[in-house]
């Protein structure tokens, strides 16, 4: 997870994430469902949307736009990450960005 954390914004294979961790990708997969409940990858999304609702409702980001946001933290394609968003937080990002407004 540490792993993870420290490249949370560049692309990552689960086979970079398994060597880090010293495992074979089926044992980081294994792992990864019996300790936390879900999949690499769902971790590193989750993550990932964490840091941009952070970034969404932080002053610091408002000269950055949605999108340039999402990117930051590893989004490429704007309609997935709109609709992975939407389903985390019940809301749209630009909902989000408009209540710290």
């Amino acid at each position: 997870m540490e792993y993870i954390d420290a490249q949370i914004a560049q692309p990552m294979r689960l086979a970079d994430i398994a060597a880090a961790a010293g495992v074979s990708v089926r044992a980081l997969q294994n792992s990864f469902k019996r300790e936390l409940g879900t999949t690499p990858l769902s971790f590193i999304v989750e993550r990932r949307l964490q840091r941009v609702h952070g970034d969404l409702q932080s002053q610091d980001s408002m000269d950055l736009s949605i999108a340039e946001v999402a990117r930051r933290w590893g989004f490429v394609h704007v309609s997935d990450f709109t609709q992975r968003y939407r389903k985390r937080f019940n809301r749209t990002p630009s909902e989000t960005r408009r209540q710290c407004v």
